[in-house]
């Protein structure tokens, strides 16, 4: 993720704060209710799959990690 991402991503974090702590401000206004309700839709979708991103990055640094050792044990002798 690059830097601005996670700029963003940090300030639609600090937005949803925002909403939580002031629903009952917002709550006598329908449509803005209707919407925050959608925006949290989306945080979670991308709370999701920053954690589905994390997953495979960190399952391809365990393979690569896995091949590299089996690759430097071949190349010693320690496996014929």
């Amino acid at each position: 993720m690059t830097r601005q991402h996670e700029n963003k991503l940090t300030m639609y974090f600090a937005i949803q704060t925002f909403l939580e702590n002031n629903a009952a401000k917002i709550g006598g206004l329908a449509a803005l209710v209707t919407v925050v309700g959608l925006f949290k839709a989306l945080v979670t979708k991308i709370k999701d799959k920053m954690k589905e991103i994390d997953q495979a990055a960190t399952g391809k640094t365990k393979v690569k990690a896995e091949a590299e050792e089996a690759l430097l044990d071949e190349l010693i002798g320690l496996h014929p």
